[in-house]
């Protein structure tokens, strides 16, 4: 059937077909109506490093109850990977979330600040969406300049075109999901030799009222990234800080 032009506009046919969006125009529109962050997981503020462990120990035997025991101690978090973070008195909301990290990074706001190498971040985050990465953007990007970027990691772009961005780019903070930033460390594309610190957005509920520890998915590609092998070996030795907000 063909097209035609009614006088002052389109058809609805022809209407629809201009306004279909890309994904990255309905992610821009989904991102610009979020109100502000106000509910939010509490009982993660109170939890030392022996109850997070313990923690992420009850969610792998949630998600994955077929494991041995062998297998479960395996895949475990040590609580020595943990940083304490229990004197952070301030809701655990994104809106706080610099200022967290600045209590918890020893050279505070010039620390998180640097970085003099391509690919190389001092600070990971991760959390359970590309909506909520760029909250997490947004919330640090004070910390960011020309020469040093606030790196957004998911799958938004193609593998290939996220290799190309990150091999290229200069920024001491990254920010994604687990399955994206496992990819670019496994690929040796993201370097992790001066990570100081991995921090975990799990205090944050979803649509579903969700956390990362609740969702199956994004906790599976968490914990298969806490264990890959090169990060997993700078969380046992204390070289990588694991932060949970």
């Amino acid at each position: 059937m063909s097209r035609t032009k009614r006088r002052g506009g389109f058809t609805g046919t022809d209407r629809h077909k201009r306004q279909k969006s890309t994904p990255k125009q309905s992610l821009d529109r989904q991102i610009s109506n979020r109100p502000e962050q106000t509910e939010f997981e509490r009982s993660v503020a109170t939890l030392n490093p022996e109850d997070l462990a313990a923690r992420f120990t009850k969610a792998i035997q949630k998600h994955k109850g077929d494991l041995s025991t062998i297998e479960l101690e395996d895949q475990s978090v040590p609580a020595k990977a943990f940083r304490n973070t229990t004197a952070f008195a301030e809701p655990r909301v994104v809106q706080n979330l610099a200022q967290f990290l600045e209590q918890n990074t020893a050279g505070g706001a010039d620390e998180l600040k640097t970085c003099q190498e391509k690919a190389s971040p001092h600070t990971l985050l991760v959390t359970l969406s590309a909506i909520r990465t760029t909250d997490l953007v947004r919330a640090v990007r004070g910390y960011g300049s020309e020469d040093n970027k606030i790196a957004k990691l998911f799958a938004k772009n193609k593998l290939n075109e996220m290799v190309d961005y990150v091999q290229k780019t200069q920024f001491g903070i990254g920010a994604g999901t687990g399955k994206r930033i496992e990819d670019l460390i496994a690929r040796d594309v993201l370097k992790i030799d001066k990570l100081r610190r991995v921090v975990v957005d799990a205090s944050y509920t979803d649509e579903k009222k969700n956390t990362i520890f609740e969702d199956r998915v994004a906790f599976s590609q968490l914990l298969s990234l806490l264990n890959l092998e090169l990060l997993k070996l700078r969380l046992f030795s204390g070289d990588t800080e694991l932060l949970v907000f």
